[in-house]
């Protein structure tokens, strides 16, 4: 039993792997860049402090994912060529609208 769903979890990481293949190929060179910057943002984080327990794991996934998501924003916004600052435009719009 325990073989088949180790097989099945090692399945879905490589169709994972495969999508993220395709999509890296798709995606504008800048937002790889960005990703790579929020994955090592991430793994950085993940690394510089032991954890021993699920629930240690849990509490630092959160600051780790946070940190990532700051830096792949940053990184694509700083290298933008327009897209992001015309969203973030409308949205301002917007919520100046609705306040």
């Amino acid at each position: 039993m325990y073989g088949s769903i180790s097989a099945v979890l090692a399945g879905s990481w490589l169709l994972v792997i495969a999508a993220d293949l395709v999509l890296a190929e798709l995606a504008p060179a800048r937002l790889v860049a960005a990703g790579a910057a929020g994955a090592a943002v991430g793994v950085t984080l993940s690394l510089a402090v032991p954890e021993q327990h699920k629930l240690e794991a849990f509490l630092l996934a959160v600051p780790a994912a946070c940190g990532a998501i700051i830096a792949f924003g940053v990184v694509a916004y700083l290298l933008d060529d327009g897209d992001l600052r015309a969203v973030l435009a409308w949205v301002q719009r917007v919520t100046r609208l609705r306040s």
